[in-house]
């Protein structure tokens, strides 16, 4: 395995607030993309973060493939096209192992399909949220989209959309993990969040 590192912010697991089923999700730290309003300015340095191994990073995803009972993998940031080479290793052990792949991203499908790099990283992806966020153009219709002009592509013939888990009201998850929680979710404040979800860093809920 190649000694490539990635800059990562977090890593939760199983989390059912970032995508469709129970998923494995990996933050990258470092967007050059910047929205205005984005809900995570903590990501937008590079120097913040760890520094993992892709070689721990897998091992990582495996032992949650086994023991999670995971349905997949969501990559979001951060920026995930800004550590190419690490997403596309990522996404592709995923696939590998039967698990989907969805990746949230602050550029366009068009954008990808310019570079042979990024067009190769779409090979290795299920199901693409593009676009940058407007926080001028909040989303209230559909689940774990940030604003309306982001769109959804099914990349693959393992992905599937309209999934009624898509049109479930969004979910706010709370996990307390080695004495310090862990909050990920939805996370527009002027929304109203229906459920929240409470739970220990192996899954078991407490609501």
């Amino acid at each position: 395995m190649t000694a490539l590192t990635a800059q990562i912010s977090t890593i939760a697991c199983p989390t059912e607030a970032e995508g469709p089923g129970r998923r494995w999700a990996l933050w990258f730290q470092g967007c050059s993309i910047r929205c205005p309003g984005c809900c995570n300015p903590h990501l937008f340095s590079k120097d913040g973060g760890k520094t993992i191994s892709i070689t721990d990073l897998i091992s990582n995803l495996d032992k949650a493939h086994k023991n999670d009972a995971i349905e997949g993998i969501t990559l979001l940031g951060g920026e995930p096209t800004e550590q190419l080479e690490a997403a596309t290793i990522l996404a592709e052990h995923a696939q590998s192992i039967g698990l989907t792949v969805l990746v949230f991203t602050g550029k366009r499908l068009e954008e990808f399909k310019e570079n042979q790099k990024t067009n190769s990283f779409l090979q290795k992806i299920d199901i693409l949220v593009d676009g940058p966020f407007d926080i001028t153009q909040p989303e209230t219709k559909r689940r774990w989209i940030g604003s309306s002009n982001q769109r959804i592509h099914l990349l693959s013939k393992r992905a599937s959309y309209p999934d009624p888990r898509w049109e479930l009201p969004n979910t706010l998850e709370i996990t307390l993990r080695q004495g310090s929680l862990l909050v990920n979710g939805f996370p527009l404040v002027n929304q109203k969040i229906p459920l929240a979800i409470v739970k220990d860093s192996h899954g078991n809920r407490f609501n």
